[in-house]
């Protein structure tokens, strides 16, 4: 069983939508989404010492399932949010990092990891919380 930390009303339009796919939106999922790469999360001032990390959608340990993003539900997964954090974290020229963020929130699973990622690149880098929409229970 998977433990969510979601908006309430965000989660039963979610998980409802999700568990009601046909055979035919489940397959339509997998041909149009499954072998497709999310997005790089992190986008760049053009002095270079600004970024930006992009957190939007339902938060997993991978991210948006094929399904889910058939449905149009973005996400982001908390290993792209370690990723960019550690990234982010070793680069000389980044001074300042944002997160743009705009979650129902989303699994408990990998989320401590996350954090942790976060609170070491904060120890670094000047960090900076954005709302932009909500930032809800596990985000």
């Amino acid at each position: 069983m998977e433990l969510y930390g979601l908006q309430k009303e965000y989660a039963v339009s979610y998980l409802e939508t999700i568990e009601n796919a046909t055979i035919g939106e489940r397959g339509a999922a997998l041909t149009s989404f499954g072998a497709k790469p999310l997005d790089d999360i992190i986008s760049m001032s053009d002095d270079g010492t600004e970024a930006t990390i992009k957190i939007v959608g339902p938060l997993s340990p991978a991210g948006p399932s094929p399904l889910a993003r058939f449905f149009g539900y973005s996400g982001t997964g908390y290993v792209d949010i370690i990723s960019a954090a550690k990234k982010l974290e070793n680069d000389p020229s980044v001074t300042t990092v944002r997160l743009a963020m705009d979650t129902p929130g989303g699994t408990i699973a990998s989320m401590d990891q996350a954090r942790q990622a976060l609170e070491s690149l904060a120890n670094k880098k000047n960090l900076i919380a954005e709302n932009h929409g909500m930032i809800e229970s596990a985000g």
